[in-house]
């Protein structure tokens, strides 16, 4: 399905079986804070709801601050998140040196902002061509979604089952799923907490829905900084996978001998569901160990959409870098349960077609915070 005839017969020698490697398959205002009132043996009082000196916001994000954000004299009263607040100096996971006061829901992990080398040196091992290294910097904290999408959120949220691997239950990655469906996904996760949709329908300007995804109209994106949930840049997803390392997999680089399917894999089979050990078919989430930033399945198990169109690197160090204004095929990360060790790797870069439904392919979304 993609550009680089990753299927069968590339001529690496990848003859991994039935479930292995079939590259090619598709089965699948203002405030100002003084009220104007007669205060009580005042000359002026404080208007109603609002502190003196409190300058409301458009849009509160869920924090944990202390803050009185909407200015109606009440502290972090919209906070009915169940998570972790941050507080300063907390480097571990979730929050993992986020700002002071972010409040991270379970079952997600929040990002610092920062700088790191995206791409694979000459020397790796299994490295391809399109993995130019070069700087890359993501300048605002986001928030990711611990695991990849399971069947069981994205049958709470749509109420359809599109996974080729149904049978291997809720808490298994939701996978067949098209690029256009995904994006259609994290609009309808916005909408459910009441978060503005980072997509809209390129037609009408209203937010983007399945039913543009059925017919495959290409959104229209507010930016990465839209507070709405939304599918990771390409930059975010190796910033996310790699959690300040600089190796193939966040536990080593692969040995030049256990490429494919090979057995034992010191660098994968900990942390990854691939050819070498998936057995033919998608598993459960988070039963593999987590990278240093507390996020599971990253590498292998199922691909995973990311914004971007694919193309080549830029040539210079980039800041929030969102890929190329035109074409067709969309980014996939990761690798996946029937792929070699050289496609599970942090570096690794595949397009897709955005119509794609294959059954090694699913998503997880992110969240911008300011």
């Amino acid at each position: 399905e993609g550009s680089e005839g990753e299927g069968e017969g590339e001529g690496e020698g990848e003859g991994e079986g039935e479930g292995a490697e079939g590259e090619g398959e598709g089965e699948g205002a203002e405030g100002e804070g003084e009220g104007e009132g007669e205060g009580e043996g005042e000359g002026e009082g404080e208007g109603e709801g609002e502190g003196e000196g409190c300058t409301p916001v458009d849009e509160v994000d869920a924090t944990c601050d202390g803050i009185d954000d909407d200015c109606d004299g009440t502290a972090d009263e919209d906070v009915n998140v169940v998570g972790t607040c941050c507080s300063d100096n907390e480097d571990d996971p979730p929050c993992n040196g986020c700002p002071s006061g972010t409040m991270i829901p379970d079952g997600w992990i929040c990002l610092p902002a920062g700088t790191f080398m995206m791409g694979s040196p000459i020397g790796e091992a299994g490295r391809y061509d399109n993995e130019t290294p070069h700087e890359a910097t993501i300048t605002r904290p986001f928030l990711m979604q611990v695991t990849e999408v399971t069947q069981g959120q994205w049958h709470a949220r749509l109420g359809t089952t599109p996974s080729y691997f149904s049978d291997c239950g809720s808490d298994c990655p939701v996978e067949q799923v098209t690029w256009y469906e995904a994006v259609a996904y994290c609009n309808a996760l916005s909408q459910a907490e009441g978060l503005g949709g980072c997509y809209a329908d390129p037609a009408d300007g209203t937010e983007y829905t399945l039913a543009d995804a059925a017919a495959e109209k290409v959104p229209e994106w507010s930016g990465p900084g839209c507070r709405g949930y939304r599918l990771p840049t390409e930059a975010e997803w190796e910033y996310a996978a790699r959690a300040g390392t600089i190796t193939a997999t966040y536990i080593d680089d692969l040995d030049a001998e256990h490429l494919v399917c090979e057995q034992p894999n010191a660098a994968l089979d900990g942390i990854a569901w691939f050819c070498g050990n998936a057995s033919s078919t998608t598993h459960p989430v988070a039963t593999k160990v987590a990278n240093g930033w507390g996020l599971h399945d990253l590498l292998g198990n199922v691909w995973e959409w990311c914004w971007d169109r694919y193309g080549d690197y830029p040539a210079d160090a980039a800041d929030d870098y969102l890929g190329p204004p035109v074409g067709s095929p969309r980014v996939a990360r990761g690798g996946s349960w029937d792929r070699g060790a050289r496609r599970v790797r942090a570096a690794r870069r595949y397009d897709f077609a955005p119509d794609g439904q294959l059954y090694d392919l699913g998503f997880r979304p992110v969240r911008s915070l300011p």
